[in-house]
Order: C-alpha cells, then sequence, then structure tokens
C-alpha cells in the first residue's frame, strides 16, 4: 500500500496539469522519496541553524 501510494504521489507531481497549478500558486511541484526528504530537511536544517548563528540570532 504504502508503495503504491509513493508511486502514485511520484505520477502526480510529474503531471502537467499539477506543474501547472503548482505554478500558478508560485510553488515548483516536485518529489523526494522519504530518504531525500529527510536529507533535503537535515540539510536545510543545518543551513538554517548556522545563518542564525552567524547572524548572531542563536548562540
Amino acid at each position: 500500500m504504502v508503495d503504491m501510494l509513493r508511486e502514485v504521489f511520484k505520477k502526480t507531481m510529474k503531471d502537467p496539469i499539477i506543474k501547472e497549478e503548482f505554478n500558478k500558486l508560485g510553488i515548483e511541484p516536485a518529489y523526494a522519496d522519504r530518504e531525500e526528504f529527510f536529507k533535503n530537511i537535515s540539510e536545510t536544517n543545518k543551513l538554517t541553524g548556522d545563518l542564525l548563528e552567524k547572524t548572531g540570532l542563536v548562540k
């Protein structure tokens, strides 16, 4: 079931109509599997933390 849902989401994010609707909202549609999603979150958290420290907002 989970694998089926992953494939449906992956296919949906490639659909030209879906892409167009997301673009109208100013969103770039993208699909990331579980591993890629969590990798991106970790990288974003590190970057955000580094920026907050450099600006002095967090010590």
